[in-house]
C-alpha cells in the first residue's frame, strides 16, 4: 500500500480487533478517531498504584 500523503511505504498495526495504517517515511496515520463520545475513568493515584504493586509482590511465591 501507498501512503495518501507522500507515496511511502504503509505499516500496518493491530490492536484489539482495529488496525491503522503508518507511514515509514512521513508518519502520517490514518486513524479515525472521534473525542466526543470517549468517557475516561478517574486515574488510579500513585500511592495506591504503589502499594498494589507492593502488596502483590509480597504474595508472590519465592518472594522473602
Amino acid at each position: 500500500m501507498e501512503c495518501s500523503r507522500c507515496g511511502g511505504r504503509l505499516e500496518t498495526y493491530a490492536l484489539n480487533g482495529s488496525e491503522a495504517c503508518v507511514c515509514e517515511d512521513c508518519g502520517f496515520v490514518d486513524t479515525p478517531f472521534e473525542h466526543d463520545d470517549v468517557e475516561f475513568e478517574d486515574p488510579e493515584p500513585w500511592s495506591t498504584a504503589i502499594q498494589r504493586f507492593y502488596e502483590k509482590r509480597e504474595s508472590a511465591p519465592g518472594q522473602e
